[in-house]
């Protein structure tokens, strides 16, 4: 019998699946932009009723430091739009997913088996519909590595689900991408089913949110000269991948191309910029205004992204939380979402910002007892 905790979860998880992976998600289309951002408003409204509701019934306790972390976040959301007349909606749902993984639920696998065929057929439907210009496969995304990392989200609940053959259905579904951080999350992936990979990876010192975030929050930034040095030093070996678009063969070509230049080359302008021109990152700044002034890409890590478009005080205290509120799940079975998806945070960013995050909240929530598989 399902709980109010548990209809609020579900609930959750039916408007984030939605958002992720049937919407259409084609910001190049004007008109399009227009009915998502309405639809995504009102999906946040509901999200804000649901933690009202959370809190106001008691499903879920917070202590005086989580009241105090949230308040700055807000309190740092509302100095944004005062001084900037920017809105920063990414406090709902951190507060959304913080909220997910205290409430106290009965996972109902039932439940999921009609939004795992309504997932696989709506990847199908967008890779007909959507294709690069190098007749790429993705989704209405429009971008391969965004597109790649949806699907690489939806293999991860089915291998929560235990949808074992699905899962591998799904993999070649993002292969079709092309997306190379699909593909090495996807290798991740699958070496972590190897039972002397996992031994290593649930290791104390590796397995912790301490290692974790330390990893997140400085590895783009120190491997960025390190390859920008071994890129110069080996110009020979330069590739033009964009040659290579649409075959197989980009998947395998060398990482030495420009296109890894310029993501590596954005974090060390940025990490420099900061550092000369730090009361211009409090709030954070346009990335138009960053695009022409610093750079021609913006940083492509979760770290560079919160700092550029919500500032450094709203970063630390959103990283805080985050830190807080995934610390308990560093446990066997959350290491299949935890390894993988770290690539992407690397080097591209999202999910954890957005509705993505609430979806990574809800993939650490579900337990079947993965560790079985």
């Amino acid at each position: 019998m399902k709980t109010r905790n548990d209809y609020i979860f579900y609930g959750v998880f039916f408007f984030a699946f939605t958002a992720i992976f049937l919407l259409n998600n084609n910001r190049g289309d004007i008109q399009n932009e227009k009915i998502l951002n309405i639809i995504l408003a009102c999906f946040t409204l509901v999200f804000l009723f649901l933690i009202v509701l959370c809190l106001k019934e008691n499903y879920v306790k917070f202590t005086r430091n989580d009241i105090f972390l949230f308040s700055c976040l807000i309190f740092c959301a509302i100095a944004t739009f005062v001084f900037r007349r920017f809105v920063s909606l990414h406090w709902v749902y951190l507060l959304t997913a913080f909220c997910i993984t205290k409430l106290d639920i009965k996972n109902h696998p039932k439940y999921f088996n009609f939004f795992v065929l309504l997932g696989f057929i709506s990847i199908i439907i967008q890779f007909l519909n959507n294709q690069t210009d190098h007749k790429t496969p993705v989704l209405s995304w429009q971008d391969p590595n965004y597109s790649g990392l949806v699907i690489f989200l939806f293999v991860l609940l089915l291998h929560k689900l235990q949808k074992k053959y699905l899962v591998y259905i799904a993999l070649l579904l993002g292969i079709l991408t092309l997306s190379r951080a699909f593909f090495v999350s996807t290798l991740i992936f699958l070496l972590l089913r190897f039972a002397f990979v996992r031994r290593i990876a649930l290791k104390p010192f590796f397995f912790n949110a301490y290692f974790y975030f330390v990893v997140v929050l400085t590895t783009p930034f120190v491997m960025a000269p390190i390859y920008l040095n071994y890129f110069n030093k080996n110009q020979d070996k330069v590739v033009d991948n964009n040659k290579l678009l649409g075959s197989f063969n980009r998947l395998t070509a060398s990482y030495l191309d420009n296109s890894n230049k310029n993501r590596f080359t954005a974090n060390v302008l940025f990490l420099k910029d900061i550092i000369k021109h730090p009361q211009n990152y409090i709030l954070g700044m346009p990335v138009e205004e960053y695009v022409q002034k610093v750079f021609r890409n913006s940083p492509h890590n979760i770290v560079g992204q919160l700092v550029l478009s919500y500032g450094l005080l709203f970063t630390f205290f959103y990283l805080i939380i985050l830190f807080r509120m995934i610390t308990p799940f560093f446990t066997r079975g959350n290491e299949f979402v935890f390894f993988p998806l770290l690539i992407y945070l690397l080097l591209l960013g999202g999910v954890w910002i957005g509705i993505s995050l609430i979806f990574f909240a809800i993939l650490l929530k579900i337990n079947f007892n993965n560790e079985k598989n």
